[in-house]
């Protein structure tokens, strides 16, 4: 399970390995994601580590980047418990919104149809049909559970490339600020 950036220097997603993957082309990168590969890609808001809905092993790891380095000072650290929140789903259509959340109210289709794609994150209830590792976050002492997700549909050519060329949505978390210098 290796590591790949689209667009940027990223050299800290290699698992055990010192390798590193530049990609230049959507089609490398949603090759590398079905392959269950996690990188880092453009969004229309920020960088963003990605995976597979499906890969759970890249969910963990995507955890695990997040984590400050131990040299981190108290200010990053406290920062980044704020960043304990749970992943996102990218989703390429409204289709695929309505099978990872629950049956949603006019009002509420209404206002995804008209905001989406676009560079908002709307927290929706969740239904069975989304993997319980992207909704439970296990620390040392205690797991967190999430009834909720964050989705979105961005509005970036390339992010859309790469999600017609892959058969589920992808899970992400912005690269946060204490990430690798070289990112």
């Amino acid at each position: 399970l290796g590591g790949f950036s689209l667009g940027v220097h990223v050299n800290s997603l290699a698992k055990e390995t010192d390798h590193e993957l530049q990609v230049d082309t959507p089609m490398r990168a949603a090759e590398l994601l079905n392959n269950g590969e996690v990188g880092v890609i453009p969004t229309d808001t920020s960088y963003a580590f990605v995976c597979k809905l499906g890969n759970k092993e890249g969910v963990e790891r995507m955890y695990k980047i997040k984590e400050p380095p131990s040299e981190a000072n108290d200010d990053e650290v406290a920062w980044q418990m704020q960043w304990k929140k749970g992943m996102s789903l990218l989703c390429k259509d409204i289709q695929q919104v309505q099978k990872y959340t629950d049956q949603l109210p006019d009002s509420t289709f209404k206002i995804l149809k008209k905001s989406l794609p676009g560079p908002y994150t709307f927290i929706l209830p969740t239904t069975n049909k989304l993997p319980k590792f992207v909704i439970e976050h296990r620390n040392q002492k205690r797991t967190w559970k999430r009834k909720e997700v964050g989705i979105r549909i961005p509005d970036n050519d390339i992010l859309r490339e790469i999600m017609d060329n892959i058969d589920e949505p992808l899970v992400c978390t912005s690269v946060p600020f204490w990430s690798d210098p070289k990112v």
